[in-house]
C-alpha cells in the first residue's frame, strides 16, 4: 500500500487556480500523440514546500531536513516541490503525456485532505495536456465500508461533471454494461476504521453492490487475492507494488491466471522499490538494475494469458518509496554528494522514454496465445491434485461442475485440488469435477508435462479435451493408481504439444 507516515497531511492549503491555457507560455507544450486511456499512472500530490505551502509536507518525514536533506532515496529533478505549484503539476502532465500514460490515478485521503484540495488544479491542468484523474482511495482513519459509498458519491458529486475524471464502460462480474463511469482503486483493502484486525473480503461486499446498483463506478482491490473478487465484489484487482524473490520472472503476475472469469486484471508495475531513507526493512528493496525490473516487469506483465483491462505504474512520484518514473536529479544533489542514488544507465528521462515505448507495444494488442481445454478429473481417493509440471502455463479456470459428494476443491495457480470426505474413501466412493482452463506459453514443436497427484486410496483418472468451437473433443485419458516414491505420491504424463492444440 502507498506510504503514508503518521496520519495523513492536517494542514488546509488553499489550492491555486490552474493557469488557464491563453496564459500557458510559462507551461511545457501539449506535444506528442494522444496519451493511452489504458495506461495509468499513480500520483501523489501530498508534497509542500515553505514557499508556496508555509512549511514542508513529506519531504520531511521521518525527521528530515529539506531542502538538502529529504525523505527519499533519490532527488527530483524539479527539487523538493510543492504539489499546489502549478507550474510543476504542469511540467508533470507534459511528462505523462510524453511517455503515453494517459491517466493519473491520484492518492486520495478523504474530503478535506490536502490530496482532495489539490483535486480541482489535477483537473485543470489535466485537461489542458489531454489525460484524465481517477482516484485511489487509501486507508485514512475513517475508510469503513460505509464511507466507501459516501466518499465515492462524493467524488462523484464534486469532480464527476470535469472533462478531466475518467469515466469508462465495460463489465465485470459484478456490474453489467451501462453509462461509463469512474474508476476507483481501493488500497491495502485489509484496513478498516475502527479495526485491528485485517478485513476479510466479504466485509466489502454490501458496500460494492451497494456502489454497482447506484452506477457509482468501478472499484479494484489492491490485492492479488482472487478472494476479494469472488467474495467482495470487487470489480477485479490492482497488485500496487510488487515485494518477492523476483520481480522479472514469469510469476510475477502469476495471480492474473487465478481470476474470475471477466474480472479486471490491472498489474502495477515498478521501476524498483528503495526507502531506506525512511527506515524500510532490506526485504522490501527492489533494484532498480538501470531499468531492467522495469522492462521485467511489463514484460511479465504483458506475457501472461490474461489480457490486462488496464496497466497501471506504481509510480510517477511517489519519492518515499523510491518508485517514481519522473526524472531525478542525474548524480542526485550536488549539495549532498553521494547522498542520492541516480536512475543509472536509463538517465533521469529513461523511464518516461521505456514507457513510451511500452504503451506502444500494449496498444498494439500483443498478447500470448491460448488454447482452450476441460479437464474432467474423477478420484476413489480422499484427495488428489492435477498440475502442470513443465511445458506451459493455465489461466481463466471456470469450474464447469462439481459433483456433491466432493468435500472441498481449489482451483489456483497451476494446480487443482479435489477432495472427498476420508470416510467416503475408504469405502470405495467416488468424486468428480470438470474445469475449463486455458493453456499458454506452449512450444509447437515441444511437449507439456502433467502431473497428477493422490493420497494413498483409491485412483484417479483424468479425462483431456480439446475445442473443436464450442465442441470439447476427448484427447487423452490419463490414469494413476499405484504408489509413487515421492512424499506427494506424483507421477508426470508428457504429451506432444500438437496433441493439446490439434
Amino acid at each position: 500500500a502507498p506510504t503514508q507516515v503518521g496520519a495523513a497531511p492536517a494542514a488546509v492549503i488553499t489550492p491555486q487556480p490552474a493557469q488557464p491555457a491563453e496564459a500557458a507560455p510559462p507551461w511545457p507544450e501539449v506535444t506528442g500523440p494522444e496519451p493511452a486511456a489504458n495506461v495509468a499512472a499513480f500520483y501523489y500530490p501530498w508534497y509542500g514546500n515553505p514557499d508556496v505551502d508555509g512549511g514542508w509536507m513529506h519531504w520531511d518525514q521521518a525527521d528530515h531536513k529539506p531542502p538538502v536533506d529529504i525523505a527519499s532515496d533519490y532527488y527530483p529533478m524539479l527539487g523538493p516541490y510543492s504539489s499546489m505549484d502549478p507550474v510543476v503539476v504542469a511540467q508533470h502532465f507534459a511528462w505523462l503525456r510524453q511517455a503515453g500514460i494517459g491517466v493519473m490515478v491520484t492518492s486520495w485521503w478523504g474530503p478535506q485532505d490536502m490530496t482532495d484540495q489539490a483535486v480541482p488544479q489535477l483537473l485543470d491542468i489535466a485537461a489542458h495536456y489531454g489525460l484524465k484523474v481517477a482516484f485511489q482511495i487509501e486507508p485514512y482513519p475513517v475508510r469503513s465500508p460505509q464511507t466507501l459509498v459516501d466518499h465515492v458519491r462524493y467524488l462523484n458529486e464534486r469532480y464527476g461533471n470535469h472533462p478531466a475524471f475518467y469515466k469508462t464502460g465495460g463489465v465485470s462480474p459484478w456490474s453489467e454494461q451501462g453509462d461509463p463511469k469512474g474508476l476507483f482503486f481501493l488500497s491495502d483493502p485489509y484496513q478498516q476504521a475502527n479495526s485491528t484486525q485485517d478485513a476479510e473480503p466479504a466485509s466489502w461486499k454490501e458496500a460494492l453492490d451497494t456502489v454497482h446498483r447506484e452506477q457509482l463506478g468501478w472499484v479494484l482491490a489492491g490485492t492479488p487475492d482472487p478472494r476479494w473478487v469472488e467474495e467482495g465484489h470487487f470489480d477485479g484487482l490492482y497488485n500496487y507494488t510488487f515485494q518477492g524473490p523476483d520481480p522479472v520472472s514469469p510469476q510475477a503476475f502469476a495471480w492474473a491466471r487465478d481470476l474470475p472469469p471477466g474480472a479486471w486484471y490491472v498489474p502495477s508495475v515498478i521501476p524498483g522499490l528503495s526507502a531506506r531513507q525512511l527506515g524500510y526493512p532490506d526485504d522490501t528493496f527492489v533494484p532498480r538494475e538501470n531499468g531492467a525490473t522495469y522492462n521485467g516487469q511489463w514484460e511479465s506483465a504483458l506475457s501472461q494469458e490474461v489480457v490486462p483491462r488496464m496497466i497501471t505504474i506504481n509510480s510517477f512520484n511517489q519519492w518515499l518509496e523510491g518508485t517514481a518514473i519522473e526524472p531525478a536529479a542525474p548524480g542526485g544533489n550536488p549539495d549532498a554528494p553521494g547522498r542520492y542514488a541516480d536512475f543509472g544507465d536509463p538517465g533521469p528521462f529513461g523511464y518516461i522514454e521505456s514507457t513510451r515505448a511500452w504503451v506502444d507495444r500494449f496498444a498494439q494488442g500483443e498478447t500470448v496465445p491460448t488454447h482452450r481445454i476441460r479437464v474432467h478429473i474423477i478420484t476413489t481417493s480422499d484427495w488428489t491434485e492435477f498440475s502442470i509440471l513443465e511445458g506451459g502455463q493455465w489461466s481463466g479456470a471456470n469450474v464447469v461442475s462439481l459433483a456433491d459428494s466432493a468435500n472441498d476443491h481449489v482451483v489456483e495457480g497451476n494446480v487443482i485440488r479435489l477432495q472427498q470426505p476420508l470416510d467416503l474413501a475408504e469405502a470405495g466412493g467416488q468424486t468428480d469435477m470438470v474445469v475449463d482452463l486455458d493453456l499458454a506459453h506452449l512450444d509447437p514443436a515441444g511437449a507439456v508435462t502433467f502431473g497428477i497427484a493422490r493420497g494413498r486410496l483409491g485412483s484417479t483418472q483424468v479425462e483431456l479435451y480439446r475445442f473443436r468451437g464450442d465442441e470439447p473433443v476427448l484427447i487423452t485419458t490419463l490414469r494413476w493408481s499405484e504408489i509413487a516414491d515421492n512424499p506427494d505420491n506424483r507421477t508426470p504424463f508428457t504429451l506432444p504439444t500438437g496433441d493439446i492444440t490439434g
